[in-house]
């Protein structure tokens, strides 16, 4: 069975680790990945698919006259048949017509974020090639934007959807969409790549970590993006953070400090003051295997962003979390008992003293539930697959 996914965002090594895990789950359902539409650059995605030796396309489009066709056809249905007017979308639509079916990749918000209607007419076009097409455990939420939305939504509603957390399963609810509740797709790892937590002994990215003993801070450097974070006492509060954070694990010994994001250094945080006063040292654009690896050989973490937990999860290794948005805090109290964590998520948070408690003190996670939702997320894979 050849399967196309479209719309798939790698641009950190979180959602680069639920594509792999995923495209891992559809090789051992039978399935190959014929082709990759993505609006990711060619450096974060080329790695992830080799093993497939899928073909990779932009899934953006730059040219008015795409951009053009995209909204009218979205917007006015009738006007479907001018899409093909366009030579890019006759031949992505021949690439769709000649796959199984279509996965949207998994991660990101596939709808919110990207507001692009190329997005969306990518999905309108296998469509009408009468494709099945899986939402394969994304984020979902509004764009603000109620004409996006209602065309959103609209495609939704054909398609089979898994939500990756709470909040978004309950937006779509509330949209009438009819989704199911899964894990992230980086739960794979677990079982597809076990042999990664050993990699520290044979990659030379980080074999030289090996006699070290240290902790793993994982920052968010991408703050700016986010509106409840552009205060001055947001700001204030977060410099203040991650100076206690960084005072605390010092006592530990040295500081790994694992960006997620690519490229690096992407950050409004300088890191360089915290290496020289702090005993630590940056690794960047390490690919998440190997940031698993690392994580999993280390005293404990502190994570900022939502698949540093994930990947502590996954090492069954110690972690504080830092709940910057709710799919951080829904993970936590899912797989962490709710417990070793900072809520960032309340009106109140950026008033409140901040300790971090002692490693030893940090919780650890439910395996067994984490090995339940990977039989969870293959069970509703395959009914998408043999259906």
């Amino acid at each position: 069975m050849k399967v196309a996914i479209v719309n798939q965002h790698v641009e950190n090594w979180g959602d680069e680790a639920a594509f792999l895990g995923f495209t891992s789950a559809l090789a051992s359902l039978g399935c190959e990945v014929s082709h990759v539409f993505t609006n990711s650059s060619r450096r974060t995605i080329q790695g992830y698919v080799s093993h497939s030796q899928a073909n990779i396309f932009p899934a953006r489009f730059t040219s008015v006259s795409d951009k053009l066709i995209a909204l009218l056809v979205l917007r006015l249905p009738f006007l479907n048949p001018i899409i093909y007017l366009s030579k890019r979308y006759r031949h992505i639509s021949r690439v769709l017509s000649s796959a199984s079916a279509v996965c949207v990749g998994p991660g990101g918000e596939n709808i919110g974020v990207y507001k692009d209607y190329s997005y969306l007419l990518v999905l309108q076009l296998a469509l009408n090639n009468q494709k099945k097409i899986l939402f394969a455990g994304s984020s979902f939420n509004t764009s603000d934007n109620d004409g996006f939305d209602a065309i959103a939504l609209r495609i939704l509603s054909k398609c089979k959807v898994l939500a990756r957390e709470d909040i978004s399963y309950s937006y779509l609810i509330s949209k009438g969409i009819n989704a199911k509740l899964c894990s992230d797709n980086a739960l794979y790892l677990r079982k597809f790549f076990p042999d990664s937590f050993g990699l520290l002994n044979s990659s030379r990215n980080i074999s030289f970590l090996q006699d070290e003993n240290y902790t793993v801070f994982v920052p968010n450097c991408l703050w700016n993006w986010h509106p409840r974070y552009k205060t001055p006492s947001a700001k204030k509060f977060l410099k203040q953070l991650i100076n206690t954070i960084f005072k605390s694990l010092s006592m530990y010994g040295k500081i790994v400090i694992l960006p997620q994001t690519y490229p690096y250094p992407n950050n409004i945080e300088d890191f360089d003051m915290y290496v020289e006063e702090y005993n630590a040292m940056v690794i960047p654009n390490l690919p998440s295997l190997e940031q698993i690896s690392v994580i999993a050989n280390s005293k404990a973490v502190v994570g900022m962003r939502y698949h540093s937990i994930v990947f502590s999860a996954l090492a069954n290794k110690r972690c504080f979390s830092i709940g910057y948005e709710r799919k951080i805090t829904g993970f936590n109290k899912k797989f962490f008992g709710g417990l070793g964590i900072l809520d960032l998520t309340s009106s109140s948070s950026f008033d409140m003293p901040f300790e971090l408690p002692a490693i030893d003190k940090f919780p650890t996670p439910n395996i067994d539930l984490i090995d339940m939702e990977i039989s969870n997320l293959i069970s509703l894979h395959s009914s998408f697959v043999f259906e």
